[in-house]
Parts: structure tokens; sequence; C-alpha cells
């Protein structure tokens, strides 16, 4: 599997996109041109998306590829959230910049205004599995950096890990939703169990062996 990565020029989020055989898989999606004409110039006709988590920055892009017949799959608690409370996910997203220089929270600002009625077609449960392509996607629940926070491993060797593992930074588990009790007991079990020869592709940074996290 190629996977190709994109970084939001908002903030740091990786937004990452697989191409095989006129279908694309995106994780994490934001608003981008340039990812828009690469399926175009691939003859992509259908797009499989997956929302990580909740949070502003891993969910904008979710229906802007929808021309293509995309579907998009988020957790069960991110699809409530998401439909519900998108107003408080904004402000939430806001206040990160409150101590931004004036240019940046302008830009933060304008984003914002882009971003409304966000669907999703389709929840995954705890242990689901499905294809893309020749390969397999399990999704598992990992509560703790926000309430609907999942992984998704490809193959058993491919981790997209949303906010949920890092190599070069913690984990944030006190923002709304978050929780370190269950990070500690629901996620971080899954988390270390993963194969160690598996590569983390996380929702900021760079990606990394699985081995060298647990070094």
């Amino acid at each position: 599997m190629i996977i190709e990565k994109y970084v939001f020029d908002v903030i740091d989020s990786n937004m990452y996109v697989c191409i095989e055989d006129e279908q694309a898989l995106i994780i994490d999606p934001f608003k981008s041109k340039t990812v828009k004409n690469r399926l175009f110039e691939n003859g992509v006709k259908k797009v499989i998306i997956i929302l990580t988590h909740e949070h502003i920055d891993h969910i904008s892009g979710a229906n802007y590829y929808e021309e293509f017949d995309s579907i998009v799959y988020a957790g069960e608690e991110c699809k409530i959230i998401v439909e519900k409370d998108l107003r408080k996910l904004k402000v939430q997203f806001a206040s990160i910049f409150i101590m931004a220089a004036k240019k940046e929270k302008l830009k933060v600002s304008n984003f914002l205004k882009t971003i409304y009625g966000i669907k999703i077609d389709r929840t995954l449960s705890d242990g689901e599995k499905i294809e893309f392509r020749k390969h397999l996607l399990t999704v598992r629940k990992a509560p703790g950096h926000s309430q609907g926070s999942i992984i998704v491993i490809v193959d058993g060797l491919t981790v997209f890990t949303g906010d949920s593992l890092f190599s070069d930074r913690e984990v944030v588990t006190n923002l709304p939703g978050g929780s370190q009790i269950e990070y500690k007991a629901v996620t971080m079990p899954i988390l270390c169990s993963l194969n160690r020869e598996a590569v983390v592709y996380p929702g900021h940074g760079e990606a990394t062996l699985v081995a060298d996290i647990w070094r």
C-alpha cells in the first residue's frame, strides 16, 4: 500500500491518501484541491473516508470529496458528537489559537466559517472489518484523547492512530471528552499489542515503527 501524506496548513494535522485501481482511501480529510486533482488524474471513482476522531482538524474535509461517490465512516461516538455538537467543536478548535497572532486568528476564523453540516454516512463498531481493494481494515475503539477516537489497522502492518499515539509527543487526554483513565485501561492495551513491525501513521508528526515507539 502506497500512502501519501498531506499536512494541513491551518494546523499540523495529517491527511493520508491511498489510491489503488480507481479507488481511494482517505484518513482524516481536509479540503485540498491538490488531493482532489490527484484523484481526478488517477481516474478515481470511489472514495472511502475514515475519521479517526471528531476534532475539527481531522474532519473538516469529510464531505469535500463526495463527487467521487464517497462514503464517510467514523466511530459511533464520533458521529453523534459531530452531528450534534459541531458548533462546540469549532469553538474548542478556535480556543487553541487564543494566544496566536491576529493574522493567524483571522486565518482560523475564515477556515471555521467553511465548516458546516458535516455528514457521516456510516459508523464503525469496535473490531469491525471493512475492505479497501485487497486490503483488510480493522477498526478498534480507542477512547482517551477523545470520546469518539478509533484506530485503523490495515493488513496488520499499517496503523492509522489519529491522535491516540505519537512517537514524538504525549497523547492529550484533558480535552472535553478525553479520559486518561480510559486511555490507560482501554486504548493502551490495544496499542501495546500491535505488531512491532507495523508502521504507525499518526494524526500529527512523522510515521514510525511500533518497535521504535515502545523501545
